[in-house]
């Protein structure tokens, strides 16, 4: 069954299928196990994905204020991913075939690494940050024959992490 209503807050740590066939709001969830979100849009106030199990797929359309999204985990699926609020990327881990448009600040410390996989996509927005302070060699990793990178916001470089992506930019940098 879908053990989601409107609000709430859950944690999962094995596997979680979303069911429901309709747009659904919930204010956190902690995720270190498998999250199907199903084929109906779904927005958190706040989402933290964790753990080499930490996977969330699925075809709805993802939006979550806050994020934090640690070391390897994986968003996957053929819906968008949207982040409007802080992001804290503090691992390696993956983009699998979304397409992520982010219109709030999204930072990545220490080593952390966004690989994008199976066409994945990001969308830095207008008005967006997105602050690369990691030092590892890989810092946003995709292919070099297809963009994987639009800017059309702020691109801030501090760190001594490689850009491994096609990036088109129109915004900052």
């Amino acid at each position: 069954g879908d053990p989601f209503g409107s609000g709430g807050s859950f944690t999962n740590a094995g596997t979680l299928n979303r069911t429901s066939g309709v747009a659904q709001t919930i204010n956190a969830l902690t995720n270190s196990g498998t999250f199907d979100v199903g084929a109906a849009p779904l927005t958190l106030n706040a989402l933290t994905l964790s753990g080499t199990s930490g996977v969330i797929i699925g075809s709805g359309d993802i939006t979550t204020g806050a994020l934090t999204w640690g070391a390897g985990s994986r968003i996957g699926g053929s819906g968008l991913f949207t982040t409007t609020g802080a992001t804290s990327v503090t691992g390696d881990v993956r983009l699998d075939g979304r397409t992520w448009n982010n219109s709030g600040t999204v930072t990545q410390n220490a080593s952390s690494e966004v690989r994008l996989l199976n066409g994945a996509l990001i969308n830095n927005q207008t008005a967006a940050t997105w602050n690369v302070a990691s030092s590892s060699g890989n810092a946003l990793f995709g292919s070099f024959t297809e963009v994987g990178f639009n800017n059309a916001g702020t691109f801030n470089h501090s760190g001594s992490g490689g850009l491994n992506v096609v990036v088109n930019n129109s915004g900052t940098a």
